[in-house]
This record gives structure tokens, C-alpha cells and sequence, in this order.
């Protein structure tokens, strides 16, 4: 065989080598690259799921305070709460997402969220968002100025009434499903990965 042969043939394997290289590391940036877009919205998604949970803890907070005492600091914290879930008041400039915007908690879960899992974070704010009236209509009893005795208990029978108790913890229930479910989709994320690699 010729030296022009051999080194025609050698020119050939290392375009080759280096072309099949070329598509390993390409395949392995695609995947590491697409891994860390669906760790980005997982935990902005993990992100807004906290934040339902921590805002329907502090509803039923405040709201169950100003039935205890009648405290209008309570009822305007509640209210606060509620405002800017509905995207009356601009969203604290804490929040992981989209802070300092006028919008919708329910507007930012659906444009995050991933589909998936995107109807168990909307009920479980449905269901959040159903006790403010619950909660609005006991408050309104202590509000009213010629409450008695009678009303003011009626009151706090209904912030530790069963059905009261049952809704907050199906809240914060599917908000557990939630974290598992987005946990266990992560670790599959991370095995199928090092698969790639």
C-alpha cells in the first residue's frame, strides 16, 4: 500500500473520529443544557407551589387572629394577602417569580407550572381561593357593629369548624403530592443524564 494510501486513508479516520466526537459533546451539551431549562422551571415551579403554601398558611393566620380578637391589623394583613394573590397590589419584590408585577398568582402558575403538573397546583389554589369567601363571611360577622355574644362564637366555631380544618389540610395535602411528584420527576432527570454522559 502507497503512503498516499495510508495517509489518505489515516485523514479519513480522524475526520471521522473527530466528526463523532464533535457529535458526543453536542449531544451531551444538548442534554446538559436541556436538563438545567427543566431544573430552572422546576424550581421556580417548586418556587410558586411554596408560595400558595405559604400564603394560604397566612390567610388562615390572620384570619382566624381576627376572629380571636377582633384586631383589625389581622383583617388588613388578610387582606393584603388576598389582594395581591388577585393581582390587585403589585407581588412583593421577594418573590422567586415575577416580583413587583401586577398579576394573577393564578396567572404566574399557569404560565410556569409545567403541564403535567399544573392541575394539581391550580386546585389546590381553587381550593384556597374558595376559603376566602368562607373565611370573608365569618370575618364579616365580627365586623357587623351590632354583633352579640351568640354571632362573635358563631364566628370562631366556623374558623375551627371540620370543614374548615378538612380544606386547609386537602390545601396543603396537594401541595405535598405536588413536591413529591416534581422531586421524583428531578432524580429521573438526573438518571437519565449521567446516562447520556
Amino acid at each position: 500500500m502507497s503512503i498516499a494510501k495510508v495517509i489518505k486513508i489515516s485523514n479519513i479516520t480522524i475526520l471521522l473520529s473527530i466528526f463523532m466526537l464533535s457529535a458526543i459533546i453536542y449531544q451531551s451539551v444538548s442534554s446538559i443544557y436541556e436538563y438545567v431549562e427543566k431544573e430552572n422551571l422546576n424550581y421556580k415551579s417548586i418556587m410558586l407551589a411554596g408560595e400558595l403554601r405559604h400564603s394560604s398558611r397566612e390567610l388562615t393566620e390572620n384570619f382566624r387572629l381576627y376572629i380571636m380578637t377582633g384586631n383589625d391589623e389581622y383583617n388588613k394583613a388578610y387582606w393584603n394577602i388576598a389582594k395581591e394573590r388577585s393581582g390587585i397590589i403589585p407581588r412583593s419584590h421577594d418573590k422567586a417569580v415575577s416580583p413587583g408585577e401586577k398579576t394573577e398568582l393564578s396567572t404566574v402558575i399557569e404560565k410556569i407550572i409545567p403541564h403535567e403538573y399544573f392541575y394539581m397546583v391550580k386546585r389546590a389554589l381553587m381550593l384556597s381561593d374558595d376559603l376566602i369567601h368562607f373565611e370573608n363571611d365569618a370575618m364579616n360577622i365580627i365586623k357587623k357593629h351590632d354583633r352579640t355574644e351568640q354571632d362573635v362564637l358563631k364566628a370562631k366555631e366556623l374558623a375551627y369548624s371540620p370543614y374548615y380544618i378538612l380544606k386547609t389540610h386537602e390545601i396543603m395535602s396537594i401541595i405535598a403530592q405536588f413536591y413529591t411528584e416534581i422531586n421524583n420527576k428531578s432524580k429521573k432527570s438526573v438518571g437519565d443524564l449521567k446516562n447520556v454522559i
